[in-house]
């Protein structure tokens, strides 16, 4: 009997409109690790919500994670959570919803933008040039740098890893694209993460290379004085 009852309430919750009291409700909240999501259910609600999403979203034979935190949801399926709608009601947190539309956005630019990187490989700096044309002082750069500057500064690209060898001029690399992408108004602010050895470092390299345009602030003491430093901007 305690079957059948659990059976038709499950039936009733998957056939719940926007405006049901009886759907299931959940906060879609992000990780920091950035490779899921959570799926916050309202009290008493987390099982239903569990069984709702490995029913509508999970593989047969995928695992689906509970804890404290609430519902994990892979970053693989986590833009289907509109599919759950309408038995469960979900309500995005702004950083969630940012979450999901730059996973869209990278999965809708990625084969341009490495047809474009192909192409850099290939032609080199001559290339390379032509791209940043618009960018002040080049001719400090060496090639390679002329060349990662221009793949750094693709239009639309989600961004780039340079693994250079130490001493090979990554600091002046990053410090020409950042500067470059903010005269075509992709950027206005850098956060910089360094051992300490080079933190020093990166305030003399920016007024070396582009003077006194860009103000540069360390960030240290507690977690509320590194915010306070970089609203201040």
């Amino acid at each position: 009997m305690s079957r059948r009852t659990s059976k038709l309430r499950v039936q009733r919750v998957g056939r719940a409109g926007a405006g049901d009291s009886r759907a299931i409700r959940a906060e879609v909240r992000s990780t920091e690790s950035l490779d899921a999501l959570f799926l916050v259910a309202e009290p008493g609600q987390g099982i239903a919500l569990l069984r709702a999403v490995r029913n509508c979203l999970v593989p047969e034979g995928a695992r689906l994670r509970r804890s404290a935190e609430g519902v994990r949801v892979p970053a693989a399926i986590a833009g289907r959570l509109g599919e759950l709608e309408p038995m469960v009601r979900v309500n995005w947190t702004p950083e969630a919803r940012r979450f999901i539309e730059n996973r869209r956005h990278v999965a809708s630019v990625h084969s341009r933008v490495f047809a474009a990187l192909q192409r850099i490989r290939r032609e080199g700096v001559s290339l390379a040039e032509r791209l940043i044309s618009d960018s002040a002082g080049l001719d400090v750069l060496d090639g390679h740098q002329v060349v990662n500057v221009a793949a750094m500064t693709l239009p639309d690209s989600p961004g780039l890893c340079v693994f250079d060898e130490q001493g090979a001029g990554k600091t002046v690399t990053f410090i020409f694209a950042f500067d470059l992408l903010v005269e075509r108004d992709q950027a206005d602010l850098a956060v910089i993460v360094a051992p300490k050895s080079m933190i020093g470092e990166w305030p003399k390299d920016l007024r070396r290379f582009r003077g006194d345009i860009y103000r540069s602030a360390v960030l240290t003491g507690t977690a509320r004085e590194k915010r306070r430093i970089l609203a201040d901007g």
